[in-house]
């Protein structure tokens, strides 16, 4: 006997805790999740703050639900009042959702998210669904919001350690994280390894000679970094090992290209690179998401400077099919 397709469509209520759409990787991550879930035939609510990147396109299918107005900014990566702010208006919207849409399910990102799902779920009693990326032991105590730092790494242990027990199902992007998680107690059988996936047919595009023409590149070795500027990115590192590089390789360049870069961020890389003797070989750029492609085709090596990441940063997958598209 043959099931119905349409017992296999969902309607998603699915909680995303930060700017959205945006060009940086969760959210990036999560729109083609989104997408290719209406392609399925599932109805998708986004729960998301009232902040987003303009020039991002999205399926007009997925439905944005925002606690304010919609206005195009940004907000920087990690802990801030102002998200704190954002984050406490996202239940009700979750619970109006739910109920005028009767969402079958509870779908979150982000430990954030992960917050939301559960009053979610404990007013309304849908199953809840957490899609695990990254353990806040990695990067909680490296944002500098929190002090003393005890305190910064104890609260990382107390969100990665109970918050994921609450869901029904954890989605793990690597084998990794999955192992992470069973050793704060969630049970093996609760959750499911599925890698990030993103378009391959959108870095099948991109033109070399663009980016090397506008920066004056030329046949110079390029090394490329996408990405947020923040400090747990591991960007300190980076400089110190380009450092390293120009000794061997003299005409080599470093173009790091940002996507909600904050200020004091890039003036802390610049003067890095100032003291490294490097400013001059250190493109700071920025540009669409649409742009990416040509910038990725344009570099010979691309890096991930992060010391320490049980999960998959998208940038990986980005580089790792600009290669193969060559």
């Amino acid at each position: 006997m043959t099931a119905n397709p349409e017992e296999r469509r969902f309607r998603i209520a699915m909680v995303v805790a930060c700017a959205f759409p945006a060009n940086h990787g969760t959210p990036a991550a999560i729109r083609e999740i989104c997408e290719t879930l209406v392609q399925m035939g599932h109805e998708i609510h986004i729960i998301t703050y009232p902040l987003f990147e303009d020039h991002i396109p999205l399926d007009p299918r997925v439905r944005l639900h925002r606690p304010l107005p919609a206005r195009c900014d940004i907000i920087p990566v990690g802990p801030s009042l102002r998200r704190v702010g954002y984050d406490l208006l996202l239940p009700w919207t979750l619970l109006q959702v739910v109920r005028r849409y009767r969402c079958q399910v509870i779908h979150v990102h982000n430990y954030e998210g992960l917050m939301v799902g559960i009053l979610g779920k404990m007013f309304t009693g849908k199953p809840l669904i957490y899609n695990a990326i990254n353990t806040m032991g990695d990067e909680l105590p490296s944002y500098g919001v929190i002090r003393p730092q005890f305190l910064a790494v104890g609260l990382a242990r107390l969100l990665d350690r109970f918050p994921p027990r609450a869901a029904d199902h954890v989605i793990a992007n690597t084998l990794e994280l999955k192992d992470f998680l069973v050793k704060q107690g969630v049970a093996p059988e609760r959750i499911t390894p599925v890698p990030t996936a993103i378009d391959a047919s959108f870095f099948a595009q991109g033109d070399r000679g663009r980016v090397r023409r506008r920066y004056h590149l030329g046949d110079r070795p390029v090394v490329i970094y996408t990405g947020t500027f923040d400090f747990f990115q591991g960007l300190e590192l980076l400089l110190q090992a380009f450092g390293e590089v120009k000794g061997r390789i003299p005409d080599a360049a470093l173009l790091l290209l940002g996507s909600t870069v904050m200020p004091e961020h890039r003036r802390s890389l610049e003067a890095q690179a100032r003291e490294l003797g490097i400013i001059e070989d250190v493109i700071f750029a920025e540009a669409p998401f649409g742009e990416l492609p040509d910038y990725l085709a344009a570099a010979d090596v691309g890096v991930v400077a992060r010391p320490i990441s049980k999960g998959m940063p998208v940038k990986i997958l980005n580089g790792l099919l600009t290669l193969l598209s060559k």
